[in-house]
């Protein structure tokens, strides 16, 4: 079966066209995604996410372009986002388990009283906006 078909099947409830769907492309994503990521377990990591991704939102799938071009582009946003999560960890040159309490501290700190919210401010709008995000 096409993907099409296989999406409409899914989207009607039947689960194993879901399950042909990911059987159909596993190998092109899995592959895809070892490209450009070198570590074999975090690519694998990755194209679960995808995976799931898919799942929860193939339902909004509106066929205005092919399966292929919308699954490559949930791909490349999860890659994406492992790369700045990458990026994140060297600059704090910290492991996985250490970014999250990270992210939290500045969270944390986001107390309109405390002396980096009110230096914050100072900052011209834009450079303001990056340092929040």
């Amino acid at each position: 079966m096409e993907n099409s078909e296989l999406i409409k099947d899914f989207k009607k409830g039947n689960e194993k066209a879901f399950d042909l769907l990911i059987k159909n492309n596993q190998a092109w994503v899995q592959s895809l995604i070892r490209s450009i990521v070198s570590n074999e377990f975090e690519s694998e990591d990755i194209a679960q996410d995808v995976f799931v991704n898919v799942y929860f939102s193939v339902k909004k799938f509106r066929f205005e372009s092919s399966f292929k071009t919308w699954l490559y582009r949930i791909i490349i946003n999860r890659i994406n986002n492992y790369y700045r999560k990458e990026k994140l960890r060297s600059i704090f040159n910290l492991g996985s388990e250490n970014l999250e309490s990270v992210v939290d501290n500045i969270y944390v700190e986001k107390d309109q009283n405390s002396e980096l919210y009110k230096m914050t401010y100072k900052l011209p709008r834009i450079q303001r906006n990056v340092v929040i995000l």
